[in-house]
């Protein structure tokens, strides 16, 4: 993975995501500082998720529609892989570190779409990241539609990540329908008085049994 600094401003740009209703944002991180003001995720200034810390206490800032409240994450801690999950139901956001609960917190404000158009850096040019987030998925109310391994070399703000959710419905095999004959089956009998009987076929193959007297 690439470990990101924010001396020198790395980050990522991606297609807008619009998330209209529930949703869930999961990562793995690793951060090398306790600085505060960390974006994980943004849209401009609009709406994000930023690792922050308070008297040395760390927590998640929400920011949406206009209202940004904090809720409490003190077990990520720097120097270490976290598994960071945040998940909204209706206008409530809560947060996840390594599958255990450690807050929540709601506004009215806060049921508005949620946009996403960069990764560990706010508004492109400032809070970035120093560290390193890896295998970001968007589940957008329940289904995976986003998925960023991060494990491509940052050669710049433009460097292209591969959404790896998109292209697995092209990695199954589509298989042709298993055909199976409605009369008797035929037969045929080869050299050495071994019987095949012919089942059916899939796509271009012929399926058969064998009968060896």
């Amino acid at each position: 993975f690439t470990t990101l600094t924010a001396s020198g401003s790395q980050h990522y740009t991606i297609p807008t995501v619009t998330l209209a209703g529930d949703f869930d944002i999961e990562m793995d991180l690793y951060l090398l500082t306790p600085d505060t003001q960390q974006t994980i995720v943004s849209n401009s200034n609009l709406s994000f998720i930023r690792v922050d810390n308070v008297s040395s206490s760390t927590i998640i800032k929400i920011k949406l529609n206009g209202v940004e409240q904090a809720i409490p994450a003190a077990t990520i801690t720097q120097n270490t892989f976290h598994k960071i999950r945040v998940s909204r139901a209706s206008n409530t956001f809560s947060v996840f570190v390594d599958g255990v609960f450690t807050g929540s917190s709601s506004n009215a404000a806060w049921s508005a779409a949620f946009l996403i158009s960069a990764i560990a850096v706010l508004n492109l040019n400032i809070q970035f990241i120093s560290g390193i987030i890896a295998n970001l998925k968007i589940y957008d109310a329940g289904t995976l539609t986003r998925y960023y391994k991060i494990d491509e070399d940052w050669t710049g703000p433009s460097t292209v990540l591969a959404n790896s959710a998109a292209v697995l419905g092209s990695e199954l095999v589509d298989f042709s329908p298993l055909t199976i004959a409605d009369s008797t089956p035929s037969n045929s009998v080869l050299a050495g008085g071994n019987t095949y009987f012919d089942l059916g076929q899939v796509g271009n193959k012929v399926l058969v049994e064998g009968n060896n007297p």
